[in-house]
């Protein structure tokens, strides 16, 4: 599981808090702690497999996240690979062939 904890008495003190919503530059966060992401979304899960749809897509993701292997990492072949063990291949037809 990966935490970022924020401090927003820090926030509000410092000013970076004025309004109920609040931007924050994750890869900053990340950078001072000395970590790095790498965000993937359903639009990326549906750039292999434009057929599924948001829910499905995220379940994808979901999938890959909780069966992440770090010797193989993600990648468009393991988004395609757990994509058709979820759902199936794709028929030829959602390709628009």
């Amino acid at each position: 599981m990966t935490t970022l904890i924020l401090d927003l008495k820090d926030l509000i003190n410092n000013g970076i808090v004025t309004t109920s919503t609040i931007e924050i530059d994750l890869d900053a966060k990340l950078a001072e702690r000395r970590q790095i992401a790498i965000i993937w979304d359903i639009e990326d899960v549906n750039e292999v497999r434009p057929d599924l749809t948001e829910q499905q897509a995220f379940e994808v993701l979901e999938n890959v996240k909780r069966h992440h292997d770090a010797t193989i990492g993600i990648n468009w072949d393991t988004l395609q690979c757990v994509a058709d063990e979820l759902f199936g291949e794709p028929s030829p037809k959602s390709f628009g062939e």
